[in-house]
C-alpha cells in the first residue's frame, strides 16, 4: 500500500509538472515562433548561418561552465530524498559557486579578450562576442534557480520564465523591426537583455524555496570535491565530449561546405528540437533523482513511461511530417531545402523516446563511468564519421552519421539496461501488450491531468 501511494503521490507530482510546463510551453512556443519568423525574416541565410555559428561556440564555453551541475545536482536531489537536508545544501552551495566563478572567468575572457584577436577577425564578429559576454552570468543566476526549484519539485514557476524571456524578447524585436533594423546585434542584444529581465520574475520563489534551508546547518568539508574524484570526473569528461562533438558540427560544415549550408541544417535539426522536447521529461529527472531507490515505482515509470513515450513520438513524428512542409513554405521559403533532411531526422524521435526514462536512472544509479566510456566511443566514431561523410555526401553527411551514431548508442545503451535489469527493472514483454498495468498506469494519468487542468488551468478559459 505504501509503494502504491508513494507512486501515486510522485505520479502526480510528475504530471502536475509537466501540465504547468505543457501549459507555459504552448505559451513559449507560440512567442519563440514569432521570433524565430523576425529572426528569419530579418536576416540572409549566409547571417543565419552565422548566427548559429556564434551561439555554437557560446554555447560550447557555456557547457564548460556548467559542466558539474548535473552530476553532482543528481546528488544533491539523492541526499534530500534520504533526508540529508545538510549536505544537499552544501552540494547545492559550492555546486553554484563553482559555476559562477567560471561563468565570470569566461564573460570576462569574451569581454576583454576580443582585442587580442582583433587582427585576424572581423571587428563587427568580435562585438557580438562581447555582447554574448553577458549571457554567462545570466545563465549561471537562473541555473541556480532552476535547480532549487526542481528539489522543491515547483515547475510552475520556472515553466513560466521561458515564456516571459520569449515575451520580452519578441517585444524587444518588434521595437528594432518598426524602428530600426533588425541584424546579429540586435537579435544578441534582445536574447541578453531578456534573459536578465527574466531573472526578477524567479527572485520571489527563489526566495521562498530556499527558505527550508535557511536554518539547516550546512555539512563541513568539500563535498562537491569528493564527489567530482568519485564519479564525477567521469561525467564532466563525458559532458566535455559530448559538447565537443556537437558544438564542433557547425564548424564542420562551415568548412568542407559553407555558412549558408550551416543555416539549412540548423533548421532542419531545431524543428526535430523543438518535437523532441515535447517529451514530457522536464520533471522526470529531479522525481527519479529523489526515489531512485525505489523499485516499484522505476518498474512502472520505466516499463510503461518508456513503452507510451515511444508511442507519443510516433504519432508526432507522423503529424510533423504532414505539416511541416506547409509551416516551412508559408513562413520560411528560404529554407525549403532543409525539408529532407528534417523528414530522415524524424526517424530519430522513437529512437530517443526508447532509452531517454532509462538513461535518467543510468545518471541517477551514477553510473558515470559507463556514460563516460559510452560518450568516448561515440566521440571517436564520430570525428572520423563527420570527417569521412561530410566531404563525401554534403548535409546528407549529417543526416548519415546522426542515424548511425544513435544507432550505435541505442544497442550500446539497451545492451547495458539489460545487464542491470536488478537495478532498472524493464520489463521488456510489456511493451507489446496491453493488460490490466496499462489501464492502471493510464487510469491514474489521465486522472491527474484533469484533476490538475481543473485547478491550475481554468482561469484560462474563464
Amino acid at each position: 500500500m505504501g509503494d502504491n501511494s508513494s507512486a501515486a503521490s510522485y505520479t502526480k507530482k510528475y504530471v502536475e509538472g509537466e501540465i504547468l510546463i505543457a501549459g507555459w510551453g504552448i505559451v513559449a512556443k507560440g512567442l519563440g515562433f514569432i521570433n524565430t519568423v523576425i529572426t528569419l525574416s530579418s536576416l540572409t541565410v549566409y547571417q543565419y548561418g552565422v548566427f548559429q555559428l556564434l551561439l555554437s561556440g557560446y554555447g560550447f564555453v557555456s557547457g564548460l561552465t556548467g559542466a558539474g551541475v548535473s552530476f553532482a545536482g543528481i546528488d544533491a536531489a539523492r541526499a534530500m530524498g534520504e533526508g540529508k537536508e545538510a549536505r544537499a545544501k552544501r552540494i547545492f552551495l559550492q555546486l553554484h559557486g563553482v559555476r559562477f566563478i567560471f561563468s565570470l572567468v569566461a564573460a570576462a575572457v569574451f569581454y576583454f579578450g576580443t582585442p587580442l584577436v582583433l587582427f585576424k577577425y572581423d571587428a563587427a564578429l568580435l562585438e557580438y562576442f562581447r555582447i554574448l559576454a553577458f549571457l554567462f552570468v545570466s545563465d549561471a543566476i537562473i541555473a541556480f534557480a532552476k535547480k532549487l526549484m526542481e528539489y522543491r519539485l515547483d515547475f510552475g514557476t520556472f515553466a513560466s520564465r521561458s515564456s516571459i524571456q520569449k515575451g520580452i524578447q519578441c517585444g524587444i524585436l518588434v521595437y528594432f523591426l518598426l524602428f530600426a533594423s533588425v541584424g546579429i546585434r540586435e537579435i544578441l542584444i534582445s536574447i541578453v537583455i531578456s534573459s536578465y529581465a527574466s531573472i526578477f520574475f524567479l527572485l520571489g520563489g527563489v526566495v521562498r524555496l530556499y527558505q527550508p534551508w535557511r536554518h539547516v546547518a550546512i555539512e563541513r568539508g568539500p563535498i562537491f570535491w569528493r564527489l567530482l574524484r568519485a564519479h564525477g570526473k567521469w561525467f564532466i569528461a563525458g559532458q566535455f565530449l559530448g559538447l565537443l562533438t556537437d558544438r564542433i558540427q557547425p564548424w564542420l560544415i562551415k568548412i568542407f561546405i559553407n555558412t549558408e549550408a550551416v543555416a539549412i541544417y540548423s533548421i532542419a535539426d531545431m524543428m526535430v528540437g523543438i518535437i523532441r522536447k515535447l517529451f514530457p521529461t522536464s520533471t522526470l529527472s529531479s522525481i527519479i533523482s529523489l526515489k531512485a531507490r525505489d523499485r516499484a515505482m522505476a518498474r512502472r515509470v520505466l516499463t510503461y513511461g518508456t513503452k507510451y513515450f515511444v508511442m507519443l513520438m510516433f504519432f508526432v513524428g507522423c503529424v510533423a511530417l504532414v505539416f511541416a512542409s506547409m509551416i516551412i513554405r508559408m513562413f520560411f521559403v528560404d529554407y525549403e531545402a532543409s525539408l529532407p533532411y528534417f523528414y530522415a531526422l524524424l526517424v530519430t524521435l522513437p529512437m530517443s523516446a526508447l532509452t531517454v526514462i532509462p538513461i535518467l536512472y543510468v545518471n541517477a544509479l551514477r553510473k558515470q563511468k559507463f556514460v563516460f566510456f559510452a560518450d568516448t566511443l561515440k566521440t571517436i566514431l564520430r570525428i572520423p564519421s563527420l570527417l569521412v561523410f561530410l566531404p563525401l555526401f554534403g548535409l546528407w553527411g549529417m543526416v548519415i552519421d546522426k542515424l548511425l551514431m544513435m544507432g550505435i548508442m541505442l544497442v550500446i545503451y539497451l545492451n547495458y539496461i539489460s545487464r542491470m535489469k536488478n537495478e532498472i527493472p524493464i520489463i521488456w514483454n510489456r511493451f507489446f501488450s496491453f493488460g490490466h498495468e496499462d489501464m492502471q498506469f493510464l487510469r491514474i494519468v489521465s486522472g491527474h491531468l484533469r484533476s490538475v487542468f481543473t485547478q491550475k488551468f481554468s482561469y484560462f478559459f474563464k
